[in-house]
């Protein structure tokens, strides 16, 4: 009964793969490419899971109900993480890193703020001690002087006596000069005009930086003493100051009717004794996301939403049609009906905007659908780059460019496209993987006959031709107006980026490859394929007499010789075409190389021995 158990056992394990780890021959490696040997090598030594790997692969429950409990699981916590980077994002975004509106404005270095202690030409200007005329007196008696304006507001004229002109304007000032002038020195005029201007000490209090008593120019206001008091403090109000004079308020002010809309508020000159006093904000509001200004604002009461999106300068990168925002407040998140309400346009003028406010406004992309462009070379009137639209076909683009010239070959023209080229390179790339790891499972197999130090080197020649191979992304198309005019299947669309060429007629055939002797021959529509091989010398040794011939719009054909040497007679051949005689491809330990690969590369549009015959050993 044991010698049943073990030759069972025996039969059992020798049933099974034997799975070769064994490394390429070390001299058939050095025959190949670095990188092709690197590919090699890796694709083998990694084909199996070494000692211990097996049973790891096994761990995994590969249950379909575990698999799909497992997935529901992930889901949920990817959506968790999404809402809570969400969240984060708005919290932080709408808040934490904005910055108050206007606190800019007053951190700048610039002077422009400060204004100049120069006269003053603006005729409201009202005159006060400290301030300097100048009255120039013409006709029978010529004066100029230079006066002050004294403590009791008046100023004294040589020969004219005091006049008072504190508290007047100095357009007012000046008519009250020119008439005592007038009346005390017949035959005469005068003009009055402001030299120097007087300095003012006024009071700022409040929340503001630096308060305290600055004296400034008499033409100041109270944009230049805030500037000077480095501006206006964290807690403070940019749209309640107050300035008060003789104990009554005289002005209160909303900066943001200049810093927003840029209104031209009369801004009232400052006088001695004045007081400044910033008030307290009473309440903010963040906006970010799509809006021109995104900061944080100050509201006073009975403003909206739709205030401070006008604030912000208004919706920049959103859907115009239906803006939307979404609403939370700082001071209540804990509350899920305060926290991420959506408002529409309509809800905006009519939802009061409260202190500690967030509005986030979801920022729209705005698809720009870019220009699509197609170049033409060659043979027509007007080559170049053309913008096309979608549904644009070739017998466009020939129009545009003004049509065709005379000597054009349009059964030899080309359209090169990036689609189809990317197309290529993945099947290249796809074929080279698929003959190294066809490789890397058999070197070494005794029974499959493949390369090894001892071979002839054609798989070195398939293997850096399929590494080394370079899409063309040629399409094959019509290109003949007619044609396209008559059948307008025919008619190519087309794709942003492709390059069409419409060559010059040629009257010449390219033999090529294995020849005696291969070169340019003149076309003759009497000639056959027998006919071109013979103006070549025949072939060469190294032939296998097989022909590929590719007619000028890029269609191949592989031609075997018939009978005798002879082929077909109802071969067409047209100018332009290449006559391409392919390479004899060796024998591997006895079994013919094609048969070999065949499996791994059947799928090639050219047979492998054309691909051979291609590449210069």
């Amino acid at each position: 009964m044991r010698k049943i158990y073990l030759l069972l056992l025996i039969s059992a394990t020798s049933s099974l793969p034997v799975f070769s780890q064994d490394l390429p021959d070390a001299d058939f490696l050095a025959s190949l490419s670095e990188e092709v040997g690197r590919d090699l090598t890796a694709e083998n030594a990694n084909r199996f899971p070494k000692a211990g790997e097996i049973a790891k692969l096994h761990k995994f429950d590969i249950s379909v109900d575990d698999n799909r409990k497992a997935l529901d699981q992930l889901q949920l916590n990817i959506d968790e993480l999404r809402n809570k980077l969400s969240q984060d994002d708005l919290s932080s975004i709408s808040g934490n890193q904005l910055r108050r509106f206007g606190d800019v404005i007053f951190s700048s270095l610039q002077s422009s703020f400060m204004p100049i202690n120069l006269p003053n030409l603006d005729p409201n200007y009202i005159l006060d001690y400290g301030d300097i005329l100048r009255v120039q007196v013409t006709g029978k008696t010529a004066l100029d002087l230079k006066v002050d304006v004294n403590r009791d507001g008046s100023i004294s004229l040589k020969s004219i006596g005091r006049v008072y002109v504190a508290g007047l304007s100095l357009d007012a000032a000046s008519k009250v000069i020119i008439s005592k002038v007038q009346s005390h020195i017949l035959g005469t005029d005068a003009a009055v005009s402001l030299v120097n201007i007087r300095d003012v000490q006024v009071l700022l209090l409040g929340a503001v930086n630096f308060p305290g008593a600055y004296t400034v120019s008499g033409n100041s206001n109270v944009l230049h003493v805030l500037n000077a008091a480095g501006g206006i403090a964290d807690h403070g109000s940019f749209r309640d100051i107050k300035i008060t004079r003789d104990n009554d308020v005289i002005n209160s002010i909303d900066l943001y009717d200049i810093f927003i809309y840029g209104k031209n508020t009369a801004l009232q000159r400052l006088r001695s004794g004045d007081v400044i006093f910033v008030n307290p904000k009473k309440g903010e509001v963040a906006i970010s996301g799509g809006v021109n200004n995104p900061m944080i604002y100050e509201i006073i009461e009975e403003e909206t939403i739709a205030d401070v999106v006008d604030f912000a300068g208004g919706f920049s990168k959103i859907d115009q049609s239906n803006p939307r925002i979404i609403l939370t407040n700082r001071a209540n998140n804990s509350n899920t009906n305060s926290s991420y309400q959506n408002l529409i346009t309509d809800d905006f003028a009519q939802r009061v905007a409260k202190d500690n406010d967030n509005i986030f406004v979801p920022f729209y992309k705005q698809d720009f659908i870019p220009s699509k462009s197609v170049t033409i070379s060659g043979m027509v009137k007007y080559p170049g780059t053309y913008y096309i639209e979608d549904g644009d076909r070739l017998s466009k683009l020939i129009d545009l460019a003004g049509g065709l010239k005379e000597n054009a070959y349009t059964f030899a023209a080309t359209l090169l496209r990036q689609s189809a080229k990317d197309v290529q390179r993945s099947y290249y790339k796809k074929t080279y993987q698929d003959t190294i790891t066809f490789l890397a499972a058999n070197l070494g197999n005794q029974t499959t006959g493949i390369y090894n130090s001892s071979s002839d080197g054609a798989l070195k020649i398939i293997l850096e031709e399929l590494r080394s191979r370079e899409p063309s992304g040629r399409l094959i198309a019509e290109f003949d107006p007619y044609v396209l005019k008559s059948e307008p299947l025919k008619d190519t669309l087309l794709e942003h980026g492709d390059e069409i060429y419409i060559p010059a007629f040629t009257d010449h055939i390219f033999l090529l490859g294995d020849f005696k002797s291969p070169g340019v021959h003149k076309y003759s529509s009497s000639l056959s394929v027998s006919d071109y091989v013979e103006q070549a010398g025949g072939f060469s040794k190294f032939s296998d007499k097989s022909l590929l011939i590719i007619d000028p719009n890029g269609i191949a054909n592989e031609v075997k010789p018939m009978f005798l040497g002879k082929y077909i007679s109802d071969q067409e051949i047209y100018p332009g075409t290449v006559i391409l005689a392919t390479r004899e491809v060796g024998k591997v330990r006895g079994l013919n190389y094609a048969t070999t690969i065949a499996p791994v590369i059947s799928s090639l549009a050219i047979s492998l021995a054309s691909l051979n015959s291609i590449v210069d050993s």
